[in-house]
C-alpha cells in the first residue's frame, strides 16, 4: 500500500505497454496469421488473469476493506453490475487491442497507431475519471501530466512524418531491423537452393538454329516489354490499394484510441460504484 511501491508497479506496467505492441509486430515477419496471433495473445491474457486471481487476488487475510478474490465472487448475485461493467471495460481493452494488430496488418506504421490510440486514450479516461472521482485527485497536477503527455505524443508524431518525409525525398529506405534481416536472409537461402538445383538438373534438349533462336529472342524480348508494362501496372494499383488500406488503419485505430479511452473509467466504477448501483453491505470489487 505504500506509494513507492505503486510507482515501481506503475514503471513495470509502461515498460510491459511499450514491449508488447512491438513483439506482436515482429511475429507478423515469421508468417504467423494475424488471427492465430491475437488469439494467442488473449490466451496469455486469460491466463495471466486466472493465475494472478488465485494468487495476489488472494493473498493476506480477508476483510471488508479487503475482500478476497474468493470473497468477491461469492458475492456475484448483489455486486454483478460492477462485475458488468469490468466485463465491458475488459472488452473495450481488448477490442483496442485487436484494432491495433488490425491496423498493422493495413499498412498503418506502430509509429503512427500509438500516438493517435495514446492521445485519444489519454484525453478521454483522465477526463471521465476525474469527473467519477474529483475529490481524490488534484487538477493541477493531473491536466499538467496530461498536457505534456500529449505534448510528448505530438512530438513523436511530427518526428516520425519528418522522418518518413526525409526518407521519401532522398528516395531512401528505413534501416531494417534484426528480425526483417534475419527473414530475408531465409528467403535469399531458399531462391539460392533452388537456383543451384535448376543449375545441376537443367532441361535437355537439342540446339536451336540461329534463325530459330533469333526469332525466339526477339519473341521473348516483346513479351518482356508487354509483361514489364503489366508489372508497373500492377504496383500502381498496388501502391492505390496500399494507400486506401493505410487511411482505413487509421480509422480502424482510431476507434481503437476511444475504446482504450473507456475501458479505465469502467474498471473505476465497477470498483468505487460512484453511482451507488450496489446494496449495502455488498462486498466491492479490487
Amino acid at each position: 500500500t505504500s506509494p513507492t511501491a505503486g510507482i515501481v508497479l506503475l514503471l513495470g506496467a509502461l515498460v510491459a505497454l511499450g514491449t508488447w505492441p512491438a513483439m506482436m509486430d515482429v511475429c507478423t515477419l515469421y508468417k504467423r496469421n494475424s488471427t492465430h496471433i491475437y488469439l494467442d495473445y488473449a490466451t496469455g491474457d486469460v491466463l495471466l488473469a486466472i493465475l494472478l486471481a488465485l494468487t495476489l487476488g488472494s493473498l493476506g487475510p480477508a476483510s471488508p476493506e479487503n475482500p478476497s478474490f474468493f470473497v468477491q465472487v461469492a458475492d456475484i448475485d448483489r455486486n454483478w453490475p460492477s462485475v458488468l461493467s469490468a466485463l465491458a471495460g475488459g472488452a473495450l481493452l481488448m477490442f483496442g487491442n485487436l484494432t491495433l494488430q488490425i491496423a498493422l496488418t493495413m499498412g498503418t506504421s506502430l509509429g503512427v497507431i500509438l500516438p493517435i490510440q495514446g492521445a485519444l486514450c489519454v484525453i478521454i479516461s483522465t477526463t471521465i475519471n476525474y469527473a467519477l472521482n474529483p475529490d481524490a485527485n488534484d487538477p493541477t497536477l493531473l491536466f499538467t501530466g496530461m498536457f505534456f503527455f500529449l505534448l510528448a505524443i505530438l512530438a513523436s508524431s511530427c518526428a516520425e512524418v519528418g522522418y518518413k518525409g526525409f526518407l521519401a525525398n532522398y528516395e531512401l529506405e528505413h534501416p531494417k531491423g534484426i528480425a526483417v534481416r534475419r527473414a530475408e536472409r531465409k528467403t535469399k537461402a531458399g531462391a539460392e537452393a533452388s537456383k543451384a538445383q535448376d543449375e545441376r538438373f537443367p532441361d535437355g534438349g537439342e540446339p536451336q538454329a540461329s534463325a530459330e533462336a533469333s526469332e525466339e529472342g526477339r519473341a521473348e524480348s516483346s513479351n518482356g516489354e508487354v509483361e514489364g508494362e503489366l508489372v508497373d501496372e500492377a504496383a500502381t494499383i498496388r501502391a492505390k490499394q496500399q494507400s486506401s488500406a493505410v487511411v482505413r488503419g487509421l480509422v480502424v485505430a482510431s476507434c481503437g484510441g476511444v475504446a482504450f479511452g473507456f475501458f479505465s473509467p469502467l474498471f473505476n466504477i465497477g470498483v468505487n460504484d460512484q453511482f451507488r448501483w450496489l446494496p449495502e453491505g455488498t462486498v466491492h470489487l479490487t
